[in-house]
Order: C-alpha cells, then sequence, then structure tokens
C-alpha cells in the first residue's frame, strides 16, 4: 500500500509529525535572531508552512534543507509562532532537528514551484501623483517578466489578514539596479520552460463553500468549462489611457472628462462568464487578460467603428469559445463582502501551457540536498544573508513637500 502523507492544513500545535511531503522555497535568518534559520516550504495542495531549525539544531538543518529540493519530513514538532517570527497566515509552524527525519524525494511537478499566497498593496495618491516615486508609463510599458520594488510601506491588518498601503516615503522601482532583481529574471528564463501552468485544480464546490475569510488573498486554480459569456451593456469598455477612466465617444474620437479628447484610447473586455465543473457552477468576471488568451486577441482588433450597435453584440469568435475546458486561476474581487461574494478569472491556460509567474530562484548550492540526514553539517549564522533596511539604489532623504497624508485611493 502507498503511504499516506499528511497536508500542510491538517496540521495545528501539538500535530503528531506524521509524513509530510513538501518544497523548500525561502530560507532566511532574522537579523537580530541568529540562532533561528527559517524556511517557507509549501506542499502539492500549494499551502505553505514556516520551518524552524535553530539553536543546537540550526546547522543541522541548513545542511538538510536546499531551496527548491522536496523531502519528505517525520518526527516533527509543531509550534505557534510569535509576533516576530509570523510571516505567514498559518498559526503553526513547524520544528526540526537532529531528531528528525529529513529525506529528500526526486523533483516533482505536483509539488508547486512557487507560494500562491498574494498580498494586496494599495497604492495611494501621494505616492501616485509624484512621478518621481511612481512612473506608471515605465510600469505599464516594461517587458514581460518585470520585478517591481515598493519599499516604505505600511503594513495593515484587513479581516485577518495582511494588507500593504504606500506611504509619503515610498518608492516603486521598475526593474531595480540590484542583484536580486538579475536572479529573478535569470530563474524565470531557467526555470519557465519545465513549470506547469497551473496546479492541481479546485473543486468549484469546495471553492463556493468557503467563507469570506477564507478567501481573503487567495487565488485558486480550478478547471471548468465556459457555458455562456454574459454582459449588462456593452461587451467591451473603453479607458483613457492616464487616468484608466472610462471614456465616452466623441465623433471619432472618445472624451475623458479629465483629459479631454483621446485619440488613442485603451479599449478592454468586459464580460462575465458562467462556469462549471462536475461538482458546482458559478458566474465570474473575465480579466481582460484572461479574455485575450480565451480568444486569442485585444478587443479592439474586434471593435467594428461604423456599427454603433456592435457594442452590444457579441463577436462570432467569442461565441465560438463557449463550451470549452481550460484550467484557470480565479480569485474575489476587492468589492466583494460576506454576504455578495464575487469571483473574477485573473489568468486562463493557453495553448503554450507556459506559466508566467517568476519562481524561487535556485539553490547556488545544489549538492546539499544529498547530504544524509543523520550527518550533519554545521553552518555558522553569520555566513547567513543578512535583511537590508533600504535598497542600496534609493536616495533616502526625505521629501518634506509629502508630509500630510491624503485618502483618494488609486486603482487600475
Amino acid at each position: 500500500m502507498s503511504e499516506i502523507f499528511t497536508a500542510i492544513s491538517e496540521l495545528g500545535y501539538a500535530s503528531p509529525g506524521t509524513a509530510l511531503q513538501v518544497r523548500i522555497l525561502r530560507t532566511w535568518t532574522p537579523q537580530v535572531r541568529g540562532h533561528e534559520t527559517w524556511f517557507l516550504a509549501v506542499d502539492k495542495y500549494g499551502d505553505a508552512i514556516q520551518i524552524l531549525g535553530q539553536r543546537k539544531d540550526q546547522g543541522f538543518v541548513q545542511s538538510a534543507l536546499a531551496i527548491s529540493k522536496c523531502y519528505t519530513l517525520t518526527k516533527y514538532g509543531c509550534g505557534e509562532p510569535d509576533a516576530y517570527q509570523k510571516w505567514l497566515h498559518n498559526p503553526v509552524y513547524i520544528a526540526v532537528g537532529t531528531a528528525s527525519c529529513i529525506t529528500s524525494i526526486p523533483d516533482t511537478v505536483t509539488i508547486p514551484t512557487h507560494c500562491g499566497e498574494d498580498i494586496a498593496i494599495s497604492l495611494w495618491k501621494e505616492c501616485t501623483d509624484a512621478p518621481s516615486k511612481f512612473n506608471r508609463n515605465a510600469i505599464q510599458n516594461a517587458p514581460a517578466p518585470t520585478v517591481i520594488a515598493v519599499t516604505n510601506v505600511r503594513i495593515m491588518d484587513y479581516g485577518g489578514s495582511l494588507r500593504l498601503g504606500t506611504s509619503s516615503a515610498t518608492h516603486i522601482y521598475v526593474n531595480p539596479p540590484i542583484k536580486e532583481t538579475d536572479t529573478l529574471l535569470d530563474s524565470y528564463k531557467i526555470n519557465a520552460a519545465s513549470i506547469p501552468l497551473f496546479g492541481l485544480p479546485v473543486p468549484l464546490t469546495e471553492i463556493n463553500e468557503k467563507k469570506h475569510s477564507d478567501l481573503l488573498e487567495k487565488t485558486f486554480t480550478t478547471e471548468a468549462s465556459i457555458i455562456e459569456y454574459v454582459f449588462s451593456d456593452y461587451w467591451y469598455q473603453v479607458f483613457c489611457p492616464q487616468c484608466k477612466i472610462s471614456t465616452l465617444k466623441q465623433g471619432k474620437d472618445w472624451f475623458c472628462p479629465s483629459h479631454g479628447t483621446i485619440t488613442s484610447p485603451t479599449p478592454m473586455y468586459k464580460l462575465m462568464a458562467t462556469i462549471t465543473d462536475p461538482t458546482s457552477s458559478m458566474t465570474v468576471t473575465l480579466s481582460d487578460n484572461a479574455s485575450q488568451k480565451i480568444f486569442g486577441t485585444t478587443a479592439d482588433k474586434l471593435i467594428l467603428e461604423g456599427d454603433p450597435n456592435h457594442r452590444k453584440k457579441l463577436p462570432n469568435i467569442i461565441k465560438e469559445t463557449e463550451g470549452i475546458t481550460k484550467k484557470m486561476k480565479l480569485r474575489i474581487t476587492n468589492t466583494s463582502t460576506e454576504r455578495n461574494i464575487r469571483f473574477i478569472i485573473t489568468d486562463i491556460e493557453d495553448n503554450s501551457s507556459q506559466s508566467s509567474s517568476i519562481t524561487t530562484p535556485p539553490s547556488e548550492n545544489t549538492s546539499s540536498s544529498n547530504v544524509p540526514h543523520k550527518t550533519p553539517t554545521c553552518s555558522s549564522a553569520q555566513n547567513q544573508p543578512k535583511v537590508k533596511r533600504a535598497l542600496n539604489f534609493e536616495n533616502t532623504g526625505m521629501d518634506k513637500s509629502d508630509a500630510g497624508p491624503k485618502r483618494a485611493r488609486w486603482s487600475q
């Protein structure tokens, strides 16, 4: 009989330490707690947990676990992290040491190579209205993949979920000139071809049964059929490229109340869809990115300028995709509430079946996964990378004109 493995979601305080299979994604040693080394691990369901090796066990754990490698863990304990140790929403962490069994296993595509937890960052006008801090065009025109660095953020708790927000001191950098940027971009080039587009699909009925609090800041993979497309007024909308506000038709051009006549607006799909799988159905909003992947083209290519009623009638190329079955990523919308939960498809499987996610760089020491767990190798905490308080290319001088927060929120 095949061995039964515990899932991270099943772990709690005082769990018995039964067999658990994970992939190691990150490692760090806190600057003020040099006796602790932490690891970020994920299981095949995409759930994440922190793993701790400390004090006399620290060197052993550092030698036994390597970034990007997969392991079976047994004989471990589960504790509750304190406020300084807690980096995930998971209420427990795993403690391992010389008494634990850490067995390296062959790499497998069933365990994700990245953690699927998202963190929302609210961009406030005190940042976005300052071109020296926020270059909208640089972000929009940057070729994919792109690395974004956001500094001096506020940390907030919203409904039990972590939220970040910009401050008067925040600067947003596109592909900043630091070694970490090159590491992430190189890792994407190396790993993208071998990484499956999506993880294991979650049944729609399981997603539908979750509470609002369990859906916050989470993205789910599901596999479903698109039964029907729905739109309330028009199947597309046209935005001002400067302020992202919906524009109005004005002769041959478009009009933005804030920026006047727009000769080159930004058309985007404005569609909802009914999706279904063998377990359930739901109505979802389609993001413009997902729509482009389904239809194979941008909205502007399907608009007939000479037919004013065309916007009220779905083009055939859209209707022909009804009935297709795809893997897709969905999450709740930012405006969802406990009484009104709405979902949006943010990404969908295309014909290339390649991932667009930036993944964890492979470990520079690829031999560590072959170290037997009974033969620990000591490693000094002083050799661990230190936490940087500021990016080394930043101008740390404060702009006094930014004093005083504004309450308006910018949204894409």
